[in-house]
């Protein structure tokens, strides 16, 4: 809702499931785009149960830093995982806490209430990478 209400939806790709054989995973998410590297963006909501949403954001560093082993070194070809988080029920420390991991993953955090530099990033590059 928050890319088609920014008016950005229609520079999204529905990107296909990306398999890592070597792990025996498949990463699926929603929408993707293309920035030097082939980002896939999906997203999460951290409840007030901290133990579920710390379930969830473990899983998603995981699944990313994975996603960028896979493809390190394949230049154009590079995959990465982006992260939009509701965080709207957590404090700033446990947001700057959870986007340390993600940056130590691999994977870029983005919080739902902020999302001015993704856009900016989808709309700059749509013009640079269309295809």
């Amino acid at each position: 809702e928050a890319f088609a209400r920014n008016g950005v939806e229609h520079y999204l790709d529905k990107p296909d499931e990306i398999a890592l054989p070597e792990y025996g995973l498949k990463i699926n998410a929603p929408y993707g785009y293309q920035n030097g590297c082939y980002n896939l963006v999906d997203g999460i909501r951290i409840s007030d149960n901290i133990s579920d949403g710390l379930r969830e954001v473990g899983k998603k560093a995981i699944e990313g830093n994975l996603l960028w082993k896979h493809f390190e070194g394949a230049g154009p070809n590079c995959k990465r995982l982006i992260i939009v988080g509701d965080f709207s029920q957590q404090s700033n420390e446990f947001y700057h806490a959870i986007q340390d991991q993600m940056d130590d993953a691999n994977v870029k955090l983005h919080r739902l209430d902020n999302l001015r530099p993704l856009l900016n990033d989808i709309e700059h590059n749509a013009s640079l990478h269309s295809a």
